[in-house]
């Protein structure tokens, strides 16, 4: 449909548009393992690679390899090879892999592979190959780092220690940036007292893993409030500094580098702007925080229903608003950089005209374009500028279709339109991550296109 005349128009009220007794929800698991990979669109064959990308969580099961595949074996022996396929965002990245030893793999792996963590070069991905029954148990999972350049996937030796298996937001990653190509795997999980906590450590150059106890910083203990983590982030910087982080409260940094400190630093969140949420759904599904520009920048959103359309867990979006906050650690305090709500975010026709029917019901006006009805959240914020990448939908339930925006907070404006296939995903629950690995992969593909794809089994097993 062509776009009216003028410089932008209303989108629609797209919740009337949808079948309400038709709404799907995501796929079983085991259907999950039969989707094939989105068609892959390349980024950076000519043009600069991305400094940051969205990188979905949770792999495809292909047998495609590209310059960045590298392969190796499970704790078991299990074959197994990794491949990314990149795309500039908001289009969502995701990677590929592949059993060559398994032919039929749906039945013998316990859950698709999963992206942990990402920091500059290095992907931590944990592995399950087992029955589905027995996905839970850690001598059926493995933690794997693929590093960008290298055709060698490496295993990591488990934790003799850990009789269960970590959550995967529990554990995070960092990357040494050294010649020696030292990394930490680090998972911090409660011992049921309150500020005291047992840090799990493994140290790739002595390869072993350590545990050792960690309290929150006496001085802050009556400013201390802390549930679970819901996501970890790699400070860096002298100290080695990792960020557990409670997303509804606060976040506690650990000094890896340190040796043996045994001190955790607490920042305290700003408050919510909805502190009372439309639907019960994980935080992640409005509020996200990573490392970007030298600072840590935390993002909330919330939305505006419009009065009487609440009825369980459909409502009718009137607006929505948003904020990214920067951490001033010199001044030990949060400073709000912007604040927007959707109303008054432009959107350009180029933009407008990849939306879903975006003619206001009325037909054409003269008001200034908006994505207010759109049903929106899991925001990502970008690592190295001032853009967040919200999936959106027509109604939140839906499993068939999305898009990804990219809103560019400082500017107030809509940067992007991408589509977005949530049929392995609910509502706005997790699915997929930031991460620079892009351009490390960039550097080194042209290195690499000249080698051979094939590697010998006995290089590995």
């Amino acid at each position: 449909m062509a776009a009216p005349d003028g410089d932008g128009v209303i989108l629609s009220d797209l919740s009337q548009r949808v079948d309400k007794e038709k709404r799907p929800r995501c796929l079983p698991e085991n259907h999950r393992f039969r989707i094939r990979p989105p068609i892959h669109h390349p980024s950076f064959m000519d043009d600069p690679p991305p400094e940051s990308i969205v990188l979905d969580a949770q792999a495809y099961l292909d047998d495609r390899t590209n310059a960045s595949t590298a392969e190796g074996c499970t704790a078991r022996g299990h074959r197994i090879k990794v491949t990314f396929w990149i795309s500039h965002p908001p289009r969502v990245s995701y990677f590929t892999v592949h059993f060559p030893d398994l032919p039929e793999p749906s039945g013998k792996i316990g859950e698709l592979p999963r992206i942990v963590r990402t920091d500059g070069d290095l992907v931590l991905l944990r592995v399950s190959v087992c029955p589905p029954g027995l996905r839970l148990r850690p001598e059926f999972n493995d933690h794997i780092i693929y590093r960008a350049g290298s055709k060698t996937l490496q295993v990591l030796p488990r934790n003799p220690d850990r009789k269960r298996l970590p959550c995967d937001e529990q554990v995070g990653l960092l990357n040494c940036h050294d010649d020696t190509g030292r990394f930490f795997v680090a998972a911090l999980s409660s011992v049921y007292r309150r500020g005291h906590y047992k840090l799990e450590l493994y140290d790739s150059r002595k390869r072993i893993w350590s545990t050792k106890p960690m309290y929150v910083e006496s001085s802050q203990a009556h400013d201390y409030s802390f549930t679970s983590t819901t996501k970890v982030i790699t400070i860096g910087g002298k100290r080695g500094s990792i960020g557990f982080v409670d997303l509804l409260q606060g976040i506690l940094i650990c000094d890896v580098l340190m040796g043996d400190d045994n001190i955790l630093r607490y920042i305290r969140l700003p408050f919510l702007m909805a502190p009372n949420k439309l639907c019960r759904d994980p935080p992640t599904c409005d509020r996200d925080i990573t490392v970007s520009q030298g600072y840590i920048k935390y993002f909330d959103m919330c939305v505006h229903a419009e009065p009487g359309s609440c009825i369980g867990t459909s409502y009718t979006s009137q607006d929505w608003e948003a904020a990214t906050w920067k951490w001033v650690d010199s001044e030990k305090n949060w400073h709000m950089e912007y604040r927007l709500k959707a109303s008054n975010v432009l959107v350009d026709k180029s933009h407008y005209e990849l939306l879903p029917n975006p003619l206001h019901p009325h037909g054409p006006t003269e008001m200034k374009p908006t994505l207010s009805r759109l049903h929106v959240g899991h925001p990502a914020l970008s690592m190295h500028d001032d853009t967040v990448y919200i999936m959106a939908k027509v109604h939140h339930m839906d499993s068939h279709k999305a898009w990804m925006l990219a809103v560019d907070m400082r500017n107030k404006t809509l940067n992007g339109v991408a589509d977005f296939r949530p049929e392995r995903t609910y509502r706005f629950d997790l699915t997929y991550l930031q991460s620079k690995i892009s351009k490390h992969l960039a550097k080194r593909s042209s290195n690499r296109r000249s080698l051979s794809s094939s590697v010998e089994v006995s290089d590995y097993c």
